[in-house]
């Protein structure tokens, strides 16, 4: 089950005096740094992408099974979103920008797939930050 939105932000307001860095959020143009990292990625390694929305914290997108492990799919996309946006703006090269490995969920069913597109395409309207 997860926890309330409330029980959420409690958490990070905790977690903010605790980490060794600031909680990093993109702005727009870091946003923008970041989805033509990711698009330049999906090209040269010639992933399917279905939908892709990449907000001041989350990066939502869907992707098609590939030759590549999911981890490494991860691997890549953060990797050139992550060099592209040290490279153009004025973030701490220590700093990490993503938090771990990424999370996959595998899909199974062609109507599990069009609901989560339908979510990563919709997700930025329903939380307030389409832009």
């Amino acid at each position: 089950m997860q926890p309330s939105s409330r029980d959420i932000r409690a958490f990070y307001a905790v977690a903010r005096g605790r980490l060794k860095h600031a909680l990093l959020e993109f702005d727009q143009c870091e946003m923008l740094e970041i989805a033509g990292a990711i698009g330049r990625a999906i090209e040269e390694h010639r992933y399917a992408c279905y939908a892709l929305a990449v907000l001041r914290d989350p990066v939502h997108m869907v992707i098609r099974k590939h030759r590549h492990l999911a981890e490494d799919m991860i691997e890549n996309l953060q990797s050139a979103s992550r060099d592209e946006l040290r490279r153009g703006s004025s973030r701490d090269a220590e700093h990490p920008v993503w938090g771990g490995s990424g999370w996959k969920v595998f899909l199974d069913t062609p109507a599990d797939i069009r609901r989560t597109i339908e979510y990563v395409e919709t997700n930025p309207v329903t939380i307030g930050r389409a832009k």
